[in-house]
């Protein structure tokens, strides 16, 4: 089990995250015109993706997951792939997130947090204390970006 696991408590986890992503300039116009791209994406690549995003540099992100840099940059790729844009630019000094990556981190980072109360929720269920749960969005997260 690898940190991200330990840290997410995702060991447990094999459900994928419905993604939705309308081009950039649809805003306004109805779903059937936008072309909208539909991806299923694995939590633990977004939570990957995050963690790149939040430490700056894929050698960080590596270490931190305690998982090699090519296997990680292997599941950057395959995110990419899937969801149908570059989420940071290579360059020679490094990675430069795109305004579709940042985007795309804000969302992954409220994923992040709900899983964190998921594993929270599970423990307390596991342990047999009584648990409310509730899940909440702000209207940031609930509305798509103009």
């Amino acid at each position: 089990m690898n940190r991200l696991e330990r840290s997410y408590g995702l060991g447990f986890v094999s459900t994928f995250c419905l993604v939705t992503i309308p081009p950039h300039g649809s805003a306004g116009k109805p779903v059937e015109e936008q072309g909208v791209k539909t991806a299923m994406t694995n939590p633990v690549s977004l939570m990957r993706f995050l963690e790149i995003a939040q430490k700056g540099s894929m050698r960080k992100a590596a270490e931190f997951l305690n998982i090699s840099q090519p296997a990680l940059s292997q599941s950057l790729r395959e995110l990419e792939l899937e969801i149908g844009f570059q989420l940071f630019e290579r360059t020679p000094r490094g990675l430069s997130i795109t305004p579709e990556g940042r985007q795309l981190a804000v969302y992954a980072k409220v994923l992040s947090n709900d899983m964190a109360l998921l594993k929270d929720a599970v423990i307390a269920i596991r342990e047999r204390r009584d648990v409310a749960l509730r899940i909440g969005a702000s209207a940031s997260v609930t509305t798509r970006p103009h």
